[in-house]
């Protein structure tokens, strides 16, 4: 039984009592007996709370079933669990109340083995999960409602809140300003958080009743407890500071010879000569000798000779003479000396002398090396990296998970991209070894091929080409096309063969294009047919007769001719 309401730990002295119809089904614990949990003792009121929207008694109960009484972490909220942590949140919250501190009690009689267990984690529906990241008092909120949860978070451990599906706003409570995540929770899904998903959330400066907030034309300081004119006002339309200024918020303008401060937002210009920091959001312009320090969200330009830094979401431009730094989104242009680094998605570009780094893509990074997780565009630099790239990598090393597009550089390796050696028989005499490497799409091809009819050990009919192309594939069947380079040597040797591969007045050098068709059966494994096109016209070389008017199925036009031939092989 769980009651609330005044007095009602008078309740857990009574005594008696019949069996009705169980609605708590427990298979881990075998246990008899009553346990009775009340809000307050005997002589006690019950309070509630106009900004809970609930009393705090049930306020705290609910949060620890959710999942915020699990102090042992094992996914389940166990009678115990609950009750301690209800009872010393309500304390907590009542201990300065006009009625004074509330004390939730208890009576448990229970026999047998095993904790009683009121909540499993292990099977809700939809959740939140609060990674080890995160540390300090949050509350999550419905968006368009009441406080849902509450719960006292530790660093170092993982948390998970049983929640209703719906959208909902967590806030993290901090010493001097909050933290703000907004998130939405699907039925059957779990939301994961971590520590870089919040953003300041600032605390409103609160007024009087019947006094406006203080709003003057002018501030003018030497330094922070000094001020010549407006004695904190809550906003200025200009601030000076001959060595630092100190105001709470600027809609105009800020300049200081050393250090321009705003604790909350800025709407205009903030000048300073050595750095400027903005505790809020900043539109407009930040410009800096070292360093530009932006708490909320940018939307404008920031400049200074060192560093610059946003803790929430950037756009337009960032530049420094070392780095730039966004831990939200960067939508425009960073350029630095040294590196960039958005911490989630960028929408747009950045160019530095050393590093890139981003969460998502959706533009470009160029630099030495670049490093990005989903990327809709390109990478350009000495070394690319990417997760899934929908566009190109241009560099001397690239890598990535999956490419959707044209990797260009010495050494491209896709991770689930095109990786197939292949053996296949062309006509009644060849028999050629191939390499095809690319992407998800595109490919390129080296192979090699003797005449199996006569003496191949002394590379008979040696021949080796190389390619480009592209794959359409329907799992587990595909198709290829790719077109290329052949070229066939002559010799009386295996080593006059070789070397004749690399004298252009003897051989045959020819186009080719290929089309064929295959299965992947597992594993690599995989089995295909298809025909090769070879092209003799204008600008082919054949000094050894590869070439046979007389052949059929040769398709004449003019003065070119193409030679068609079938082939079948197996890839790995």
């Amino acid at each position: 039984a769980i009651l609330d309401s005044c007095a009602s730990g008078a309740f857990t002295r009574l005594k008696g009592g019949s069996f009705t119809q169980p609605f708590l089904l427990d298979q881990g614990s075998d246990v008899t007996g009553h346990a009775f949990l009340s809000s307050s003792s005997a002589d006690e009121a019950s309070q509630e709370s106009d900004s809970l929207g609930s009393s705090f008694f049930t306020h705290y109960l609910v949060s620890g079933l959710r999942g915020a009484a699990d102090s042992s972490n094992d996914d389940l909220v166990t009678l115990d669990e609950v009750y301690l942590y209800a009872r010393e949140e309500t304390l907590r919250r009542t201990i300065n109340t006009f009625a004074g501190p509330q004390n939730a009690s208890f009576d448990f009689q229970l026999t047998g083995t095993g904790s009683l267990v009121l909540t499993d984690l292990n099977t809700i529906t939809s959740s939140i999960v609060l990674d080890e990241s995160i540390g300090g008092r949050m509350y999550v909120t419905s968006e368009y409602g009441p406080i849902v949860a509450e719960v006292e978070k530790q660093i170092g451990e993982e948390l998970t809140l049983a929640v209703p599906a719906g959208d909902y706003v967590l806030t993290l409570q901090g010493d001097d300003r909050n933290y703000e995540h907004e998130l939405s929770v699907v039925p059957n899904g779990s939301e994961a958080v971590s520590s870089r998903d919040f953003r300041v959330a600032f605390l409103d400066r609160n007024r009087v009743r019947g006094n406006e907030p203080a709003t003057e034309p002018i501030s003018l300081s030497v330094f922070p407890g000094l001020e010549l004119v407006a004695n904190d006002p809550y906003e200025v339309t200009l601030s000076v500071g001959l060595l630092v200024g100190d105001v709470y918020r600027v809609r105009g303008g800020q300049l200081s010879s050393i250090l321009s401060i705003a604790q909350e937002n800025v709407t205009g210009v903030q000048l300073g000569g050595a750095g400027s920091t903005a505790g809020g959001n900043l539109i407009g312009v930040q410009s800096s000798g070292v360093f530009g320090i932006v708490g909320g969200n940018l939307t404008g330009a920031q400049n200074s000779g060192v560093f610059n830094r946003v803790n929430g979401d950037g756009a337009y431009l960032q530049n420094a003479g070392l780095f730039n730094i966004t831990r939200g989104t960067f939508s425009g242009l960073q350029t630095a000396g040294a590196f960039n680094l958005t911490d989630s998605t960028l929408n747009g570009a950045q160019v530095s002398g050393i590093f890139n780094g981003a969460g998502m893509v959706n533009g470009a990074q160029i630099s030495l090396v670049n490093v990005g997780g989903d990327v809709n565009g390109a990478q350009v630099g000495l070394v690319n990296i990417g997760r899934r790239v929908t566009g190109t990598q241009i560099g001397l090393v690239n890598i990535s998970k999956e490419m959707y597009g044209v990797p260009i550089g010495l050494v491209s390796f896709v991770e689930h991209g095109i990786h197939d050696a292949s053996v296949w028989w062309e006509g009644e005499e060849r028999t050629f070894i191939g390499f095809q490497n690319g992407s998800n799409i595109f490919y390129t091809i080296a192979y090699a091929g003797v005449d199996t009819s006569g003496d191949w050990q002394q590379l008979e009919g040696l021949g080796v080409g190389t390619g480009v192309g592209f794959r359409i594939e329907s799992r587990p069947f595909y198709v290829d096309f790719d077109a290329g380079y052949k070229r066939f040597s002559t010799g009386a040797t295996a080593n006059q063969r070789l070397s004749n591969l690399f004298v252009s007045e003897t051989g045959a050098a020819f186009p080719t294009a290929r089309i064929m068709a295959g299965i992947s059966i597992g594993g690599g494994l995989g089995w295909f047919i298809g025909a090769s096109f070879d092209y003799s016209g204008p600008g082919t070389v054949d000094h050894i007769g590869y070439f046979n008017e007389d052949a059929d199925n040769v398709f004449e036009a003019g003065n070119a001719m193409i030679y068609p031939t079938f082939f079948t092989g197996f890839k790995l």
